[in-house]
């Protein structure tokens, strides 16, 4: 949510057009979107406007309550000048576990970017998330107490060499499994050039990962220790934050929850409050330069802040969440918050674009796009959109499960663009060339490891494979295959149960065999996701002779293939001279099948799954074969150009 300023007349002028000369990181991140391998963008939180009650998060019936383990009070101060947060934090903890806690793991991730010995800066190629080791940031604990005890002394700084992104500090005394402690932070974060999710660029400032931030406590009472990776994200307890930031008033501050008031407590110095409950994170943007563009949707309030030249990006992310509220609603259960803010990135902060935050996201995509092309801007914020609902509401293990945030997410996504574009045209339709998300994700699958492993166990080409692209095929194939009934009941199961519980992969595992059994998820899902074991089927020679000299009779011999160790239910479409067809079903159990029929007409084509319920199949060259013709093939050629025509549209911006 945005908190409402009078925006001075400085702030109304436009801004100056840029030339992107040496934007190669926008136009990689638009190529790795639609050609290459690389993941797509992620949702980055937006801001919130206007001076508004304070609102809470609606009660629904089917809205379970998660424990709040953790409450937050920040009191921080922008200075947008010299791109540093000041602040001072009081928590309240709550040991959940079964086990007295004896220390406290916390999270310092803006010290990923602090230098070229963390984690990250070893891990993350160039270009990764706008990564370009630009100006450095960090986060510098001043004073961290329990009560009048100062934890700092006996702090662990180092659990990784090198790496300053964990800080461990041991407890004077024992907390008790259910007992809750207090404690007092101080703290300065200083925000790098945008990179991998936050920072500044122009007079941008996405400012998150920016606080001392608890780890969860597992229930055996083990901590979830691990360092900020390249390609790792987050995972936290969810709780309350009561966040104040004070910032010069021509700045437009928009963050996670709702604004509960702004106060001018100083010449030129506003304080902006914000209130969140039962979220799992907080995160704040602010800039002179970001314009509200406003719409309700149902009982959401939700805000696109753009810079001016961004109105049709802004429009898009706005038609896209419209769509997306209600459609993730009824399959997921309602979105729980009174508002969403959704950020568009201006060109020079790519880096910032496509990460979420609860209530807030950053889309992504250039300031125009193709009139057509659904894979940027729409394909970018019901991505993130998703988000809120595979994440946000859930808090799933990112770092050790990417897929279930990320190949859950994707599916959704496809199927969204699907339904509002058609199968064949859902990534892209420009004139007659359309271009199906099954096409994008198929493409961009290749290389794929099993989906489930932890998310720094990828190399960085085969990341977003891996997580977001094969798992949304091994999705759509079952739905497709066993039925779209059975599937999205399933995965209701799994997102109702989830909120605010941080499921696991057995979570999903148990949802999808009390709708479909147990040899389902043994036999395919589990295969699929875990241990990358792959479907699809394959023609191999096909040929039809006439068996009298009149060529009144003829027989012909078709054979199948399997492909891949999944045993996937398919049918053969038979296509006869005279216009007769058939339809032949295929035993998935059998690695090879030769199909003999004698007819009265010569067999003029066969094709292996004509319906593509297998989008999973690596591809469909060898899916038809004709008598007469060479097997029919599936180009990328369409794609291709839809890439480069909005390359070249991305050179220039507003």
């Amino acid at each position: 949510m945005i908190s409402d300023a009078t925006l001075p007349a400085s702030a109304l002028s436009p801004i100056r057009r840029e030339r992107a000369v040496a934007r190669g990181a926008l136009l990689a991140s638009i190529v790795a979107l639609l050609l290459t391998r690389g993941s797509p963008a992620a949702a980055q939180p937006g801001p919130s406007r206007g001076d508004r009650p304070v609102g809470q998060p609606a009660a629904t019936n089917d809205t379970p309550e998660p424990s709040r383990v953790v409450s937050y009070r920040i009191r921080a101060t922008l200075d947008p000048a010299i791109h540093v947060v000041r602040a001072t934090m009081d928590v309240r903890w709550t040991n959940t576990s079964s086990r007295p806690a004896t220390t406290l793991l916390w999270h310092l991730y803006l010290n990923a970017f602090r230098d070229q010995r963390s984690v990250f800066a070893r891990e993350a190629p160039a270009g990764l998330r706008g990564r370009s080791f630009g100006a450095p940031g960090r986060i510098d604990v001043v004073q961290l107490r329990a009560g009048s005890i100062d934890l700092l002394p006996t702090a662990r700084r180092e659990l990784v060499p090198g790496d300053t992104t964990q800080l461990e500090t041991p407890l004077p005394s024992a907390v008790a499994p259910g007992a809750t402690l207090e404690l007092s932070v101080v703290f300065r974060a200083v925000l790098p050039e945008v990179s991998a999710r936050t920072g500044w660029a122009r007079d941008l400032h996405v400012v998150a990962q920016w606080f001392p931030k608890l780890a969860r406590l597992e229930p055996d009472g083990t901590w979830r220790s691990f360092a900020f990776h390249a390609n790792g994200e987050f995972y936290a307890d969810f709780g309350s934050y009561d966040v104040e930031i004070t910032a010069p008033e021509d700045q437009v501050v928009a963050a996670t929850g709702v604004s509960a008031g702004r106060r001018r407590n100083a010449p030129g110095r506003v304080v902006h409050t914000f209130r969140a409950d039962r979220v799992h994170d907080f995160a704040f943007v602010a800039s002179p330069s970001l314009r509200p563009h406003r719409r309700r949707v149902g009982a959401v309030d939700v805000t696109a802040l753009a810079y001016p030249g961004y109105e049709r990006a802004a429009d898009a992310a706005l038609d896209a969440v419209a769509f997306g509220i209600p459609w993730l609603s009824r399959r997921f259960g309602p979105y729980p918050y009174p508002a969403l803010t959704v950020l568009m990135p201006p060109l020079g902060a790519e880096g910032a674009a496509g990460m979420e935050y609860p209530t807030l996201f950053a889309s992504g995509g250039p300031w125009l796009t193709l009139r057509g092309v659904h894979v940027l801007h729409e394909h970018v914020a019901l991505h993130e959109l998703a988000h809120q609902w595979f994440q946000g509401m859930v808090a799933t293990d990112e770092s050790r499960w990417p897929m279930l945030d990320e190949g859950l997410t994707e599916w959704a996504t496809a199927r969204m663009l699907r339904e509002r574009h058609g199968a064949r045209c859902s990534a892209a339709h420009i004139s007659s060339l359309c271009v199906s998300m099954d096409t994008v994700h198929r493409f961009a699958a290749v290389d794929a490891m099993p989906s489930l492993a932890a998310a720094h166990d990828y190399p960085p080409s085969a990341y977003g494979a891996s997580v977001y692209f094969q798992p949304a095929l091994v999705l759509e194939t079952a739905r497709r295959v066993w039925g779209a009934r059975l599937f999205d009941e399933a995965l209701r199961r799994y997102a109702m149960r989830g909120r605010f519980s941080h499921p696991t992969p057995e979570t999903l595992f148990r949802a999808f065999e009390e709708t479909h059994g147990a040899t389902f998820v043994d036999s395919f899902l589990r295969p699929a996701l875990a241990d990358g074991v792959g479907a699809g089927w394959a023609l191999g020679r096909t040929l039809t002779w006439p068996l009298t000299t009149e060529r009144k009779v003829w027989q012909s011999e078709v054979d199948v293939r399997r492909v891949g160790g999944l045993e996937v239910p398919t049918v053969v479409a038979l296509r006869y001279a005279d216009g007769r067809s058939e339809r032949v079903r295929i035993d998935p159990r059998r690695t090879w099948t030769r199909l003999v029929r004698t007819s009265t007409s010569a067999l003029m084509a066969a094709e292996v799954d004509p319906d593509r319920r297998i989008p999973m199949d690596a591809s469909f060259v060898d899916n038809a074969r004709s008598t007469a013709e060479a097997p029919s093939r599936t180009s990328t050629l369409g794609l291709r150009l839809v890439a480069l025509g909005q390359a070249l549209l991305s050179w220039v911006g507003p």
